[in-house]
């Protein structure tokens, strides 16, 4: 059975415009600034109408990665104009939210707020505290739990909201979740609620035809490596100068693309912090005349290298030579600034120079086998390094620190008596 209801009167009761502008800054992969402005208007077109407002809300954030700890701090500006009333009021909130990614398959957070929770008119500020997990046990099946008090303005009474959420990714995106609710009212007379949720989701196409000079390319963005194949939200790709934003599972759309090669590649800032693509960018597609081919980009967590490169001089600043059965004493003399320092793996290179202590960290580098080699030309002169080429193998969100000696060439002299 199908029904369709429309009731022209509530279609046309009310009207809702919101609008929403932000920035984001990107100060490095760990940090990450953002400031939101959004605006709603909500009116009611009744004969007697029983609100006609105006909302405005500023929002200023934090977000900060500790390889598996992310931290976030937010703080909000928020004015109501009532203008059936004609009376205006500003409220301020703020919130924090610590996850923790435990393992590839386990996640939790905890958060508090202060402050109105959402925008609406004569929302009264309120104090929600959480907890939250959230489990990938098996491929495909993810599971959400989440625990939560709220603490209203009096005369409202604090409630607990513990919520369960399990979602099944069938072969085929087939989609079964399941939500349950328990609403608790502590210390009132008002009726425990519970409710469950239940849902089937099936994707299908209806296909109209492709022109013969143009195709289709679509795919997802995944965490390569995760049970469940987890999208990534909002990763922007770019294909041939197309953009297009992945959607809440990850998947992305070019529907009409020219024939013939083009460049695939995410944009690297829109990734979330610590993951790198599986595969170095950019991919080649090809599009075929009335095709639409289909493309999945994994990413990974990024692996770091701590490289320090240290010099070591005879003690005493004595000069490199030493007689034939002798060995001088060497001692650390700080590090040797500006070696260039090369790594390779495949067609990929990364290249950078030693700093003033010559210490040099490499991030955002994809795991696998890497080649390391140093430019022999900028040592000491008489001075050499242990190793000049080695090979290093990085695991996802490893962090190697390795060391490299540089001591000098010593010259051995004999000592001929004559008699």
């Amino acid at each position: 059975m199908f029904n369709l209801n429309r009731d022209p009167a509530k279609s046309v009761a009310l009207s809702e415009d919101r609008s929403k502008t932000g920035v984001r800054f990107t100060q490095s992969r760990e940090t990450v600034w953002t400031l939101d402005y959004d605006w709603q208007s909500k009116i009611d077109r009744l004969p007697t109408p029983s609100f006609d407002a105006r909302a405005h809300e500023l929002t200023a954030g934090l977000v900060h990665q500790w390889r598996a700890l992310r931290a976030s701090l937010s703080a909000a500006a928020i004015r109501f104009e009532d203008r059936l009333s004609g009376h205006s009021f500003e409220q301020g909130g703020g919130g924090a939210d610590l996850s923790l990614a435990a393992t590839p398959s386990q996640s939790y957070s905890a958060y508090v707020q202060r402050g109105p929770q959402g925008l609406a008119v004569d929302v009264q500020p309120e104090t929600v505290a959480g907890l939250g997990a959230d489990l990938l046990p098996l491929q495909g099946l993810s599971i959400n739990l989440q625990a939560e008090r709220r603490e209203p303005t009096a005369p409202a009474p604090p409630s607990m909201r513990y919520i369960g959420y399990l979602r099944w990714t069938l072969p085929g995106s087939d989609m079964i979740s399941v939500r349950v609710q328990r609403l608790a009212y502590l210390g009132s007379t008002r009726p425990r609620i519970d409710s469950v949720l239940g849902s089937y989701s099936h994707e299908f196409d209806i296909p109209i035809g492709l022109r013969a000079d143009v195709g289709g390319l679509t795919g997802s963005v995944y965490e390569a490596g995760v049970p469940g194949r987890r999208g990534v939200k909002d990763a922007v790709v770019n294909a041939g100068g197309a953009l297009a934003a992945t959607d809440g599972r990850g998947r992305f759309a070019f529907r009409s693309l020219d024939k013939g090669e083009h460049f695939v590649w995410v944009d690297p800032a829109t990734l979330p912090a610590g993951l790198v693509t599986e595969a170095p960018m950019p991919l080649k597609a090809a599009i075929e005349g009335g095709k639409t081919l289909r493309l999945d980009i994994g990413v990974v967590r990024e692996a770091e290298v701590d490289l320090r490169v240290v010099l070591y001089e005879p003690e005493g600043g004595a000069p490199s030579v030493a007689e034939e059965d002798k060995e001088p004493k060497l001692i650390e003399a700080g590090g040797v600034a500006g070696l260039w320092i090369e790594l390779k793996r495949g067609e990929e290179t990364v290249a950078h120079p030693t700093d003033a202590d010559g210490n040099l960290r490499l991030r955002n580098l994809r795991p696998g086998r890497w080649t390391v080699r140093l430019d022999a030309s900028g040592l000491p002169e008489r001075h050499a390094a242990d190793r000049e080429s080695f090979e290093l193998d990085l695991a996802p969100g490893q962090t190697r620190a390795e060391r490299i000696n540089v001591r000098p060439r010593l010259r051995r002299l004999k000592m001929i008596e004559e008699p």
